[in-house]
């Protein structure tokens, strides 16, 4: 009897005599590689000798075919996402996709990762971009297989709105992270996903790119600005909407600040980012000057170590808290209805940060300095000596006091103090 090792297809081959071999395969990914081949060879051999009777216990059943597997490295990853202490809100997207990917696989045949080629993943996004928009709440067809409702073409799915094109990049993007995560595991050869490309086109125009994504929020009245201020008895919520109105920062930017990300330079407030969702996000904003009794009324109890915003929040789910707090303020004073929510036209508190950059186009800004304040990729501007050498810390102060929020004088005193500038000379405040 001879043992052979393929290292290859990881399976083991006992040769018993000329006409028995026993075949075991080292997981449940190659075990489904060699039913495969297992049948083959059985094919072959009835085809050549009708007559001679095989038998064996490698035959196919449904209990063998299951995407069992994938789902233990896909949980594998969803427990690395918790080790990295990525947001409860990350990881639960995590597992939506990774549920449809599970889906779409199944509908396949599809219950090895390694079995997934190129074509597939293309695949996918088709069926992506075919698939009903919030499919569950829909009676007529939240229990039916809707990959095959697809595939037949059915009618029945003209009725409803399909997945817009940034909805699919996001899938798509979230599958890349995760192949990635196997790739580097050695549980795939190759992440295919990498070779999708965006179906929504990237505009670094600043401005541009917040009139066009209005179909994830869009920017508050004046009046609803000063509705949600002044009706508002939460003195965080007060400080977190006036902060992200005055400098565009993003609600994760904000909920970090700590009292040590406050500086002076020359008489002056900033504050430095330390932690952002992009590398472009990292920078220092100054603060309009009109607002510099608001910083210091935010800092001067606080210590270097203290959370500037909700700073009796330190768990570490503090950012999603934080923005459901906030939502759920902004939705229940503003009364948003079913019809614009159908519509995908909720004001949110990111909302805020498009009422910033609309102000900085209204005051007429320079689009190099609206891209450093609001952590935009500068990418497509060309950087002379000229430009680079513009960019100091004294035009951005100067940039940002364009800005006339003269509209937030109808908010009452006791909400937002908005005194003329203070010395700073005058305060005695430790930063």
């Amino acid at each position: 009897m001879e043992d052979k090792f393929d290292h290859k297809m990881g399976y083991i081959v006992h040769q018993l005599d000329n006409d028995t071999f026993i075949f075991k395969s080292e997981n449940e990914d190659e075990r489904n590689k060699l039913l495969n081949q297992v049948e083959n060879v059985i094919k072959k051999l009835e085809e050549k000798e009708p007559n001679k009777q095989l038998t064996t216990n490698l035959k196919r059943t449904p209990k063998n075919r299951s995407t069992n597997n994938i789902r233990k490295h896909i949980n594998e990853f969803l427990e690395d996402c918790k080790l990295k202490r990525k947001s409860i809100r990350t990881i639960s997207d995590y597992k939506t996709k990774s549920e449809f990917l599970l889906s779409f696989l199944k509908h396949k045949k599809i219950f090895s990762l390694k079995d997934i080629e190129k074509k597939d993943v293309f695949e996918l996004q088709e069926y992506l971009l075919k698939y009903p928009r919030n499919s569950k709440k829909y009676e007529e067809i939240k229990n039916e297989n809707i990959f095959e409702l697809i595939d037949k073409k059915s009618k029945l799915l003209d009725k409803f709105d399909k997945m817009d094109f940034r909805t699919v990049d996001n899938y798509i993007t979230k599958f890349k992270t995760i192949f990635s995560f196997f790739e580097d595991r050695d549980y795939i050869y190759k992440n295919y996903f990498l070779n999708i490309k965006n179906l929504k086109s990237k505009n670094n125009n600043a401005i541009t790119q917040f009139q066009q994504n209005e179909d994830t929020y869009i920017q508050f009245e004046q009046e609803e600005i000063i509705k949600l201020i002044n009706e508002c008895d939460n003195i965080d919520l007060i400080n977190i909407m006036t902060l992200s109105l005055i400098t565009g920062m993003r609600q994760g930017e904000i909920s970090n600040l700590k009292k040590y990300h406050i500086n002076l330079y020359h008489d002056h407030f900033f504050i430095d980012i330390k932690q952002s969702k992009t590398s472009s996000g990292l920078r220092e904003i100054p603060i309009n000057r009109n607002f510099y009794s608001f910083i210091f009324n935010l800092i001067k109890d606080k210590k270097d170590d203290d959370y500037l915003i909700f700073s009796k929040d330190t768990k570490s789910n503090r950012l999603d808290v934080i923005s459901k707090r906030i939502n759920y303020y902004i939705t229940k004073k503003l009364k948003y209805n079913e019809y614009l929510k159908e519509k995908n036209k909720l004001k949110v508190f990111h909302s805020f940060r498009k009422n910033f950059v609309q102000l900085c186009y209204l005051y007429k800004l320079e689009e190099l300095y609206i891209k450093i304040l609001v952590g935009h990729s500068l990418r497509d501007i060309t950087f002379s000596t000229y430009n680079l050498s513009r960019v100091d810390k004294m035009n951005l102060i100067e940039q940002v006091n364009l800005i006339n929020f003269d509209f937030l004088k109808h908010i009452d005193n006791d909400k937002i103090t908005k005194n003329p500038p203070i010395n700073l000379n005058q305060v005695k405040i430790k930063l």
